[in-house]
């Protein structure tokens, strides 16, 4: 390893997915942040530096994005240092991520990508092809005064080339845009959780996911989604307790779903070993 560089890790979506390479690499570094807005493990940062063997600091989203541009940021470190910025799941899912790669390059700082599992290769799980997924769209929590909707017709050009569509459940790390929610429309069960930078963050459920899904049919009603649209509720994916749930929207529309993070998928005309899967999974069972 150089002795300047920025190493940009994913570690996957359960710390004992994180291999030698990257223990090698962390090890090595002279600063660990681990950012806290992505995604979430259910682990104490103590526990996670307790894994990794080295200090951690946490960042928050405003934290990262501000370290471009303040004067002591992430890319000055990296010029004098070997900075480590790890990431849950895959590092580069996220713009953020990205833009700090492409800020480091431009400023010609050695860089190294540490790849990891995703809930973009984990949904394999479902038994699912993963080439007949078609573009993947995130439902937005409904806030005062805006309420986005391209998902729907991101799900609406999926199914007309029978592609499958993984739907990412919306993570909120403000106190300032929980208190923008429209609770008329996601009031049930907001469960509010501390992330490793002690602030606050805020998981989408599957129902209520569900419920900004109904709502926005109704006001467009053109049947891309109904009461009887299948679906797959992937729950802590790669998890000790991983759990994938099938059935209907109206079957599943009041389950009771546990601890986040979720995705769901709708899927297109299915091959009948995917419908196999999809009645293995099914909530009947």
């Amino acid at each position: 390893m150089s002795k300047n560089m920025l190493n940009i890790i994913g570690l996957g979506l359960n710390i004992k997915q994180i291999n030698k390479e990257i223990l090698e690499a962390i090890k090595n570094s002279d600063i660990v942040y681990l950012e806290s807005y992505t995604s979430y493990f259910y682990e104490t940062i103590e526990k996670i530096q307790k894994e990794l063997d080295k200090k951690i600091t946490p960042l928050s989203r405003k934290e990262v994005e501000q370290k471009l541009k303040n004067e002591k940021t992430i890319i000055e470190e990296a010029k004098e240092k070997k900075v480590s910025l790890l990431i849950i799941g895959d590092p580069l899912s996220a713009t953020t991520h990205s833009e700090l790669l492409l800020e480091a390059k431009k400023e010609k700082i050695e860089t190294k990508i540490y790849h990891n599992v995703s809930v973009i290769n984990a949904i394999t799980n479902t038994g699912l092809e993963i080439y007949k997924f078609g573009k993947t769209a995130s439902i937005v929590f409904p806030r005062k005064n805006w309420f986005p909707k391209n998902f729907y017709e991101i799900i609406k050009e999926n199914k007309k080339i029978n592609a499958h569509t993984l739907l990412l459940l919306d993570i909120i790390t403000t106190e300032e845009e929980i208190k923008n929610l429209d609770t008329k429309i996601v009031e049930e069960n907001i469960e509010i959780i501390t992330t490793y930078d002690n602030n606050k963050m805020l998981l989408m459920t599957p129902n209520q996911a569900i419920k900004v899904l109904l709502k926005i049919e109704e006001e467009k009603k053109e049947k891309i989604i109904t009461e009887e649209t299948k679906i797959f509720v992937c729950s802590r994916l790669q998890q000790k307790d991983e759990k994938i749930i099938t059935g209907t929207i109206k079957e599943l529309k009041n389950y009771n779903f546990g601890k986040g993070p979720h995705s769901i998928i709708i899927p297109s005309k299915m091959h009948f070993i995917e419908e196999e899967f999809y009645n293995q999974y099914k909530i009947t069972k």
